[in-house]
């Protein structure tokens, strides 16, 4: 009975020595699945010619190039991670912003509706809130 004991206590012993914790992982971020083409394109895909389809008259070209985009400190959002290189293609824009009046002209033109100005669909909102939020009065 005694050999037991002492065997016993021998095995536990020394198979504490055995039990290792793991290292600690340098992050708990996630990364987020991408559904975005860039990731798949070659390196210097952003030097790809812009064919003109109209007038450029007060746009700016913007010339492609690549970036690192994402999170790299602790006050960035779970879904910024991992930060990884983003490959942009060259595009025109305008110099300026969009004026009132212009967006005015737009919408006459082309009898665009604007999200404020449509009706308030609850089937699709209740898709988007939390389980259980109370239906809208004027939905």
């Amino acid at each position: 009975m005694k050999h037991r004991i002492i065997i016993f206590s021998l095995l536990c012993y020394f198979s504490c020595d055995t039990i290792t914790k793991k290292p600690k992982a340098s992050s708990d971020h996630s990364c987020m699945p991408s559904n975005t083409i860039t990731r798949n394109l070659s390196e210097n895909s952003y030097d790809i010619e812009i064919a003109l389809s109209g007038n450029t008259n007060g746009m700016i070209f913007v010339k492609g190039g690549e970036f690192e985009m994402g999170g790299d400190n602790n006050e960035a959002k779970q879904d910024e991670f991992p930060k990884h290189k983003v490959i942009v293609n060259s595009f025109w824009m305008d110099e300026t912003e969009v004026t009132n009046d212009q967006f005015k002209e737009f919408v006459d033109a082309t009898g665009y509706i604007t999200t404020a100005e449509k009706a308030i669909d609850w089937n699709e909102i209740k898709k988007i809130v939390p389980p259980g939020t109370p239906k809208p009065h004027d939905s």
